[in-house]
């Protein structure tokens, strides 16, 4: 049986917490270790932060999709953004002043067994799974 929680967060700071406590708790429900809550927790930070960023407008809200079935965590953020296609992250090292920024999508990819991106008429979506079980 799935065990899926849905939330509606507006694009505003802060929101990301909200995910992740929903997340939280799924994760304490279903025993998983603390690694893979660690990983999972990491990588749904991320995703809420850039639907943050780059979804507009800023009235419209955030979709975050928690689920666990047979052992595999699947979690589905879609912002009302413009259609986004990842392209390959550029090396940070000759660019200092940008260093703290623009490793969200490596540290998803790093975590998260599968990542996938869509991008529709209702905006765009990020789908991650990982195996927790």
């Amino acid at each position: 049986m799935d065990d899926v929680i849905v939330l509606h967060l507006p694009l505003a700071t802060d929101a990301e917490l909200r995910a992740v406590d929903a997340l939280d708790r799924l994760l304490a429900r279903h025993r998983v270790e603390s690694r893979a809550e660690g990983q999972a927790r990491f990588a749904l930070v991320e995703a809420c932060l850039n639907a943050i960023e780059y979804g507009r407008p800023a009235t419209e809200e955030m979709d975050v999709r928690l689920a666990i079935h047979r052992g595999e965590l699947r979690i589905t953020v879609r912002n009302p953004g413009a259609a986004f296609t990842p392209s390959t992250p550029e090396p940070r090292i000759d660019r200092p002043s940008k260093a703290r920024r623009g490793h969200g999508l490596q540290i998803i990819h790093s975590f998260m067994d599968r990542v996938r991106y869509r991008s529709d008429a209702r905006g765009t979506r990020v789908e991650m799974t990982k195996r927790v079980g």
